[in-house]
């Protein structure tokens, strides 16, 4: 194989990188800017918001991501059109009908008294991010399954220069309401990305007209009910600390550990925009290669993550003081110990990630919901236990059993699917034996 052809074969993973790198560098640097000019409880505003935005996305994401797997197995231009045409049409209309009725219950809710105003405008800005969002992310999802990459880059640069700006901007008129503000201006960064990857979609072969049978709900829980409970298993015990820190220990300690995990965002991040690329690419891989080799290509990636993640964490570690002290303009108690902390939990994370894809892409989710939930169970008895002596060491105590506890089942599952592959393989090797003998 000579460079040129080795570097075309390198070119998605290289797009998949970058426009992961601009999402990871927006989310630092509006990250960054609310914590500078903003006060560290409106940052811990902003950090409930996100999380919630996350929460609807993992729901949405059990659903959709075993789809995206379909669309990348699908080699028929046409069908594969109808499905991504299909799949648009059910998304458009699930997404409108869950933010008018959330919108129509809060607006009840605050007539009636049990909402302040205040609260309401703000959970109306939760909700029209979470209503963008949805969009944005499941276009992605389908174009990082065309392996339409180069629009993806495009796409994520849109929202990455419209998501620093809005927040900057937002920040120095509004500093009493930035994490409220921020939540319209990542409706906004996500409606212009949206739009771009539309009109990509289109290119792709999307059918769009009316005569497009939309994917029935039926068939989305078929495959993604055991994926959507997975999903919302993963974010409770990853995300949902946010939430028990908040009510226990209050925005303050909740923006501490946020702070500290704010460094390492890019390492999530990147490992999140992999899943998009190495999903899709496991499920075409396992059509065409038995499943041993595929488990170590996957293990070999998860290895160079690994050491790139380590890497980084030690720069990050010796630019503590200069990032906290000169650009946060911020002093948190226990800084060191939550940092050494999320590095741990983050080099687990990344290696479980990738692990998971092979189940994944097996469609073995009922597998993978019931090892997460377990581990989730685990970690969330833990970050109660901790939470009082320890503070906001306690959650992330949580974190971390339930990463290692995650990884322990999917590896196992991993070890008993190439066991039973290698009792395949030998029970077929004798049967095509047998009448020769």
């Amino acid at each position: 194989m000579n460079l040129t052809s080795s570097l075309k074969s390198l070119r998605p993973l290289m797009f998949t990188v970058g426009a992961q790198a601009v999402v990871s560098a927006a989310s630092f640097l509006s990250g960054l800017v609310l914590l500078r000019l903003s006060t560290t409880e409106q940052y811990g505003y902003f950090v409930l918001m996100n999380t919630s935005v996350l929460f609807v996305l993992a729901v949405q994401g059990g659903f959709f991501q075993p789809q995206s797997v379909r669309v990348a197995r699908q080699e028929n231009p046409e069908l594969r059109g109808l499905l991504i045409g299909g799949l648009l049409k059910t998304h458009r209309r699930i997404a409108l009908i869950t933010f008018l009725s959330s919108v129509l219950v809060l607006g009840l809710g605050t007539l009636i008294g049990l909402i302040r105003p205040a609260l309401a405008l703000l959970i109306l800005g939760i909700l029209l991010a979470c209503f963008r969002a949805m969009i944005r992310e499941v276009q992605r999802t389908i174009l990082m399954a065309c392996r339409d990459l180069p629009d993806v880059l495009k796409a994520d640069t849109v929202y990455g220069f419209v998501l620093v700006g809005g927040v900057y901007l937002v920040t120095l008129s509004l500093s009493d309401w930035a994490g409220a503000a921020a939540a319209v201006v990542l409706a906004l960064a996500a409606t212009g990305a949206s739009h771009v990857c539309r009109h990509a979609l289109y290119r792709q072969g999307a059918k769009h007209n009316e005569t497009v049978p939309p994917v029935t709900l039926r068939e989305l829980a078929h495959i993604g009910s055991w994926g959507f409970a997975g999903s919302v298993v993963q974010w409770t015990f990853t995300q949902g600390y946010t939430y028990v820190v908040a009510a226990q220990l209050g925005a303050t300690a909740l923006a501490a550990i946020s702070a500290t995990r704010l460094l390492l965002m890019p390492i999530n991040l990147l490992s999140g925009g992999l899943a998009q690329f190495i999903m899709p690419a496991a499920a075409q891989w396992l059509n065409r290669y038995p499943l041993s080799q595929v488990v170590r290509r996957l293990a070999t990636a998860a290895l160079l993550l690994l050491v790139a993640t380590s890497l980084y964490s030690v720069l990050m570690w010796q630019m503590r003081d200069f990032i906290f002290g000169t650009l946060m303009h911020k002093h948190f108690d226990d800084r060191d110990g939550l940092l050494l902390l999320w590095i741990v939990v983050f080099s687990i994370t990344v290696v479980r990630d990738i692990m998971g894809y092979i189940l994944a892409a097996r469609l073995k989710y009922r597998i993978l919901s019931t090892i997460t939930l377990f581990s989730a169970a685990a970690a969330i008895m833990v970050t109660l236990l901790c939470l009082g002596p320890f503070g906001g060491r306690g959650a992330l105590f949580g974190l971390l059993t339930g990463e290692i506890l995650n990884l322990l089942g999917i590896l196992g599952a991993i070890w008993w699917a190439l066991v039973g592959q290698k009792q395949e393989n030998r029970i077929a090797a004798n049967t095509l034996q047998g009448p020769a003998e």
